[in-house]
């Protein structure tokens, strides 16, 4: 009885990992197997078992011969399934996860007080490090003001082409611009925190990571009533989230996903 529960649980083994183990089973690990069962088995021929085969055949048959038969091969078979179950569990978890399973990263969107470099290629005098206004807008030579608020960096190339058109006889030199220092990507953390303050990390975040970095909550801080208060033009967005659950390790989906909020240039996250 319990060769056979081996044996069903090497099966089950087996089926679990078998798309893995047709691919991944090569002829080392074919060695491997063969090794193992003659070790416990012994070889195919010659040795103990053609010496237990003469000692079975000179026993009479019989219905307790017939169950001892059965139950060595049950117990062959089982060892056999298990040590190919085995190879298969060790080969599905060498097998290195697929590739591209991470998610794409969120392109960067220009914000007030970023440093962007702006290059036109063949002319130096036209090369410049500028520092977007509040307002969200830039400087540059030959063009005049450009609104580089939530634009991507390769919109501003475009702008920058279409503005130096008139200053070229042929076609306008290629423009690459690129964001020197992030600054301008910056949220607060307020109330019962350990370290409030204004943070600049560099890339997005949502709003447990923003908990986190402001020191954590401190012991009477209320998680379940957290907000973030975002400006949308000349109006304020209340946005309410709990990380009580989230900080415990046992959140809901719902709660989940209100902690991952990603955070916006501007936003004050508020811990009661």
């Amino acid at each position: 009885m319990m060769a056979l529960k081996a044996t069903i649980a090497a099966w089950q083994l087996l089926a679990c990992a078998k798309s893995r183990f047709v691919k991944a089973f090569s002829v080392s690990s074919a060695a491997i197997l063969r090794h193992l069962l003659q070790q416990c088995c012994g070889p195919a021929s010659g040795g103990r078992s053609m010496t237990a085969a003469r000692r079975v055949s000179a026993q009479p048959e019989g219905r307790e011969f017939g169950a001892v038969t059965r139950m060595r091969g049950m117990i062959k078979a089982g060892f056999t399934i298990g040590a190919a179950a085995l190879l298969a569990a060790s080969a599905f978890a060498a097998t290195p996860p697929a590739p591209g399973g991470a998610a794409p990263l969120k392109p960067y969107r220009i914000n007030p007080g970023d440093e962007i470099e702006i290059y036109v290629w063949g002319d130096e005098r036209l090369q410049r490090v500028l520092k977007v206004l509040p307002d969200g807008s830039v400087s540059f030579p030959l063009v005049g003001r450009i609104d580089a608020l939530n634009k991507l960096p390769t919109d501003l190339e475009g702008v920058i082409v279409a503005g130096l058109a008139d200053q070229y006889r042929n076609s306008v030199p290629r423009v690459t611009v690129s964001v020197k220092n992030p600054s301008g990507l910056t949220f607060s953390v307020a109330g019962k925190v350990r370290q409030p303050g204004a943070f600049t990390p560099g890339h997005y975040m949502n709003v447990l990571e923003a908990v986190s970095v402001a020191g954590g909550p401190t012991e009477f801080a209320d998680l379940a009533k957290v907000k973030i208060y975002r400006k949308n033009g000349a109006q304020i967005q209340v946005i309410e989230v709990r990380l009580d659950t989230a900080m415990k390790g046992s959140p809901s989906a719902a709660d989940l996903q209100g902690a991952i909020v990603e955070l916006q240039p501007g936003d004050t996250v508020v811990v009661p």
